[in-house]
Order: structure tokens, then sequence, then C-alpha cells
């Protein structure tokens, strides 16, 4: 990557980041918690200028980013029950940014698909991460910063799965 980044916590400031030559695991730890910090904050703002919650923005990428997408796949993506699921659908639709389809293979049951609104949303606050991410990584890194990812993502998977008290 182009740059590594730590934490300088300054007493009674925000931790901010700074560039250094050689990162630490607790900087690339620090590092990865003030990520997570800035995308629940930006996530929020999306939220609150679309006038929906955070869960709401969570099902709308998930629609967007699968095919044939049930109330159920999305409950089970975001940990809700039946009853959330049908509040979340109804509040996106009457925000005109979700909508309720025959399934085709199941007539007992619906598919959700965006909206154009929907859609629109979607891809330009994907935008944003994709600026973020060209903005913040070389080209020359993309391989790495990906296989990063996947590595996380499985062993931060393996780990939920074990400590899943419903396993």
């Amino acid at each position: 990557m182009t740059d590594a980044y730590a934490i300088d916590e300054t007493p009674g400031d925000a931790p901010q980041l700074h560039a250094v030559g050689d990162a630490t695991i607790t900087d690339v730890m620090t590092a990865f918690v003030v990520l997570r910090s800035k995308n629940a904050k930006l996530v929020s703002n999306l939220a609150a200028s679309a006038g929906i919650t955070t869960t709401d923005v969570r099902a709308l990428f998930y629609v967007g980013g699968n095919d044939d997408v049930t109330p159920k796949k999305v409950a089970e993506y975001l940990g809700l029950t039946t009853g959330a699921m049908t509040s979340l659908v109804d509040r996106n639709e009457a925000a005109g940014f979700m909508q309720r389809t025959n399934n085709p293979s199941d007539r007992r049951s619906f598919l959700l698909e965006l909206t154009d609104a929907g859609r629109d949303l979607v891809q330009r606050n994907g935008q944003i991460y994709a600026d973020a991410f060209s903005a913040a990584v070389a080209p020359a890194d993309f391989d790495a910063v990906h296989r990063a990812f996947l590595g996380l993502s499985e062993h931060l998977g393996a780990a939920a799965d074990e400590l899943d008290p419903k396993a």
C-alpha cells in the first residue's frame, strides 16, 4: 500500500492517523478501528440523508448486490426477525427504494428488488467507496488489499462462527 498509518492519541483529542514507515500489528488494528468508525459515520449520514435507517442501508446494499433475494435471505444476513424484516420492507417500499416482485420458483414468497431510486442510492454511495479506495490505495496494491480483505473475512467469519451461541 502507499502508506501505513498509526494513531496519534493526544489527550483530549480524537485519535488521528499519521503515516509511519513500518506499521506494527497494533498500528494495523488501530487503523482498522478508525476505518470502522469512519465507515459507521458514513453509513449513518447516508441513511439520514435518505430518510432511512442504517439497517435499511445495509439491506439495500445486500439486495443490490445479489440475485433472487428473498426477505428471508435479507433477514438472515441482517439478523432480523420476520416481523422486523416485514417492517423494513414496508418502510423501504414506502420510501421508494425497494419493491416486492413475484417469486417464480415459489408462489408463497416474493423477491425483493431495488427500484430506480434504490439503485441510484446504492450506486451513488458505492462510488463514494470506489473513490475512497482509489484515493487511498495505489492500483499496484489492489491485489494485496484484496487478498488482505479476503483473509480477514475468512478469519473473522471463522471466529464469529466459533462464538455463535446458536451453533
